[in-house]
């Protein structure tokens, strides 16, 4: 398909994205199937350059006379734009890593299969006295991007994700896995997990505002670090060298500076066991592990061929498809873990908050990682090394300087998948001191 777009295109430069998507989606509520959805989709994304200038256009069809349109009207919208000063030719051939994303057993996991697992965790849910709600999801994609230039690139993957939100006598608790293949998630053990959770919030008291010691599952971690990755309101990937060339955000005077404290490391790894992801960035160039964050050091930021070529580095493999306006952003982070436990963590707290997940959160001040929300479906108190009771909603305003600069212990990193905005990381529960509560959440 690829050669094909590439052959009826009139531009001498052209570049061709072929993604193809497969979502299947079961949702349940009350212990019962809701709804069972499926969707497919091929978008073909033509990119030409002409005299230092950009087009792209989109099409979902495929037909010869529908691609012959999209070329055309790519470099019409070539002619007519302005010059783009950070217009790059067309990469030639790249080499590429093998990615192992793609599972025969996340591609079985029918409509069928995925009813059974629900109607057992639906039975598991009612012999606890438990109403559960969720998805269970299969994506199945594949991209391809080759150009003029002779490069060529394809990857394909799986991916498998089990949401489960438990409700006991109006008391909730929410458990989420996701993986590459649907055979290393554990339907049951997510139940048990949001039923406990529920069971723990019968009985919620209502915490001043103040300053706390937290425990943070994973979930919650993850929810904090989405927060610096992208600014949506200000379209700012902190971490890319195209934020740092237009002085945006927090990196901005402190590369290469002690930021947080130094049991924190935080790679971008799409290699890692743990991501598996596209060996390849919307470029079509090969992504390469970096190290973000070394021992609270800020080390290295992820770059696209136009922010390395203006600071003398090399392309990271992180740049989004052209054009947009973040440049590069890392998208499989790993966060180093430690060797302690959440019991352990919790043992040794006299008196503190245990958090499941962070919700609505926004940034407030994104020079300085002030940022909002709330703790949603298992917020706890913990007293004497115990978890006591449920917690009612909190809200918090807190920078994020301070909580990474805060830790006191790490546990083991997992995979961790967040619904809101469909990031997954690897990353660890960790205790916090001194987390900034402002008061009970108004939702």
């Amino acid at each position: 398909m690829v050669n094909k777009v590439l052959k009826l295109s009139p531009a001498r430069s052209t570049e061709v994205i072929l993604k193809y998507g497969d979502i299947q989606l079961t949702r349940f509520a009350n212990n019962a199937i809701t709804q069972s959805v499926a969707e497919n989709n091929l978008r073909v994304a033509i990119r030409v350059l002409h005299q230092g200038k950009m087009g792209r256009a989109e099409t979902n069809k495929t037909d010869p006379d529908s691609l012959t349109n999209c070329c055309e009207q790519a470099l019409h919208l070539a002619k007519f734009s302005s010059p783009d000063p950070q217009s790059l030719p067309l990469p030639g051939r790249q080499n590429y890593e093998v990615s192992h994303s793609f599972f025969d057993s996340t591609q079985a996991c029918n409509a069928a299969m995925r009813a059974r697992q629900i109607s057992d965790m639906a039975a598991r849910a009612k012999s606890q006295s438990a109403t559960l709600a969720g998805a269970h999801k299969i994506s199945l994609s594949s991209t391809s991007i080759g150009n003029s230039q002779g490069l060529f690139a394809y990857n394909k993957s799986s991916e498998a994700t089990i949401s489960v939100t438990a409700n006991r006598n109006g008391a909730t608790g929410a458990s989420h896995a996701n993986a590459n293949n649907v055979q290393q998630i554990q339907p049951e053990a997510l139940v048990d997990s949001a039923i406990h959770k529920a069971l723990l919030s019968e009985k919620t008291i209502a915490m001043p505002s103040g300053d706390y010691t937290v425990i943070l599952e994973p979930l919650a971690v993850l929810n904090l670090l989405s927060s610096m990755v992208i600014d949506y309101i200000s379209h700012v990937c902190p971490f890319s060298g195209t934020a740092l060339q237009n002085k945006l955000g927090f990196a901005v005077g402190r590369l290469g500076k002690q930021i947080f404290s130094q049991n924190l490391t935080i790679d971008d790894d799409a290699y890692h066991p743990l991501h598996q992801g596209a060996p390849f960035d919307g470029e079509g160039m090969p992504r390469m592990p970096v190290i973000l964050i070394y021992q609270g050091i800020l080390t290295q930021l992820v770059h696209s061929r136009a922010s390395a070529l203006h600071f003398g580095e090399q392309s990271t493999g992180h740049a989004l498809e052209l054009p947009n306006p973040y440049g590069a952003v890392p998208l499989h982070l790993v966060m180093h873990g430690g060797n302690s436990t959440l019991d352990e963590m919790i043992a040794k707290t006299k008196k503190g908050l245990y958090i499941t997940r962070f919700w609505y959160n926004r940034m407030v001040d994104p020079t300085h990682l002030l940022l909002t929300g709330m703790t949603r479906d298992g917020t706890f108190m913990i007293e004497d090394g115990k978890i006591v009771c449920g917690v009612k909603n909190m809200r918090f305003n807190e920078s994020l300087f301070s909580t990474f600069q805060h830790i006191t212990e790490l546990g083991e990193s997992v995979r961790t998948y967040d619904e809101e905005s469909g990031r997954i990381m690897v990353v660890p529960p960790i205790r916090v001191e001194g987390f900034h509560f402002s008061g009970p959440a108004l939702r």
